[in-house]
């Protein structure tokens, strides 16, 4: 799975990159343009690790793919009025736009910019595009751990909206393959069209 290389180092290096490119959002430029979506790495030449949550104290000098961290920092950007929340509704719609983009919405802590009802439906949409994807990665996903586990395992958004449109707690908790998740997402996205 191609990633942002800016997304893939220690944490510390990742964000003071990660702060400078996300200002040209500021100057016109998109998300995936800030991001630089066409200067990528492979995530499977490597055995790191996925993080969706951080910055963590355990890992803060491992090198790792570090998905949280771009729309977090967006989010901080904005607090210290470097951009506007027009800036970050626009960073929304381009992140949706790829897999890449909707992985790193995946991250728990950017579930803010999950909780308009009204984005529910492009981000399912997106998952069930790229999930089969994000999960032939296996298990390198991480929550706080050294350890990494399958992104269905992980917490992340994708609970988040399931749940929020009508999904049962206990299915939310059930271990699934690719194939489950698909079903579940399917279902969710037939009962927004009812």
């Amino acid at each position: 799975m191609l990633l942002p290389a800016i997304l893939h180092g220690p944490y510390p290096k990742v964000k003071k990159e990660l702060r400078a490119r996300l200002r040209e959002l500021a100057k016109g430029a998109t998300f995936s343009e800030c991001l630089r979506l066409d200067d990528t790495v492979d995530s499977e030449a490597s055995t790191d690790l996925l993080l969706l949550h951080g910055p963590n104290p355990l890992l803060n000098t491992t090198k790792a793919f570090q998905l949280f961290a771009p729309h977090g920092i967006a989010r901080e950007l904005v607090t210290a009025k470097k951009l506007s929340r027009d800036h970050l509704a626009r960073a929304f719609d381009d992140s949706v736009a790829s897999c890449a983009g909707a992985l790193m919405l995946t991250a728990r802590d950017n579930s803010i910019w999950l909780v308009p009802p009204d984005r529910h439906r492009a981000f399912l949409e997106r998952a069930r595009q790229c999930w089969k994807t994000w999960d032939s990665v296996g298990a390198r996903y991480s929550w706080s751990s050294t350890v990494g586990t399958d992104l269905w395992s992980v917490p992340n958004t994708l609970h988040y909206v399931l749940a929020n449109r009508g999904v049962d707690k206990a299915a939310l908790r059930t271990p699934l393959d690719a194939d489950g998740v698909l079903q579940l997402v399917d279902r969710t996205l037939r009962s927004l069209d009812a």
